[in-house]
C-alpha cells in the first residue's frame, strides 16, 4: 500500500495513489522530468477514474443480470 494512504480509503483512491507513486518514482530517479510527471498526472488520473467507474457499473450490471 502507498505511503500516506489510509487503509480505509476506497479501492479507487488506493489505485490512484499507486499510479501516482509510480509516476513520482519515475520523476524521482530522473526517468521523466517534472513537466512530464505533471502531464501524466493531469491526463491519466481522469482517464483512470473513468475506467474504474465504468468497470464498477459493468460489475453492478452483471451482478443484477445474474439475480
Amino acid at each position: 500500500m502507498s505511503w500516506g494512504i489510509s487503509e480505509n480509503a476506497s479501492e479507487k483512491e488506493k489505485l490512484k495513489a499507486e499510479v501516482n507513486d509510480y509516476f513520482h518514482g519515475l520523476n524521482a530517479v530522473g526517468q521523466i522530468d517534472y513537466i512530464c510527471y505533471s502531464e501524466l498526472y493531469d491526463v491519466c488520473m481522469p482517464i483512470l477514474e473513468e475506467c474504474y467507474d465504468r468497470m464498477e457499473k459493468e460489475r453492478k450490471a452483471e451482478s443484477e443480470d445474474k439475480e
